[in-house]
């Protein structure tokens, strides 16, 4: 994501962009209050007045010692 906001910051430097941690219940709150303009999150539960679109594909992994017990399956 980093990569996209560097790219959006460089064609667009007079847009303020400030990222801030937030549950999702939290950001459906500040949309409809307009304290922010967008919100990123994981969980796609939202009020209906929001609008949930795809933002980038990224894959998720675990991530753990090769000899964790995990760690030799699939």
């Amino acid at each position: 994501m980093l990569p996209i906001l560097a790219e959006f910051k460089r064609t667009h430097p007079l847009v303020k962009v400030s990222l801030k941690r937030q549950r999702s219940d939290t950001q459906s709150t500040d949309l409809n209050a307009n304290r922010i303009d967008v919100g990123f999150a994981v969980r796609h539960r939202f009020q209906r007045n929001i609008e949930v679109m795809p933002f980038t594909q990224e894959p998720l992994v675990a991530v753990m010692s090769r000899h964790h017990r995990l760690a030799e399956q699939e």
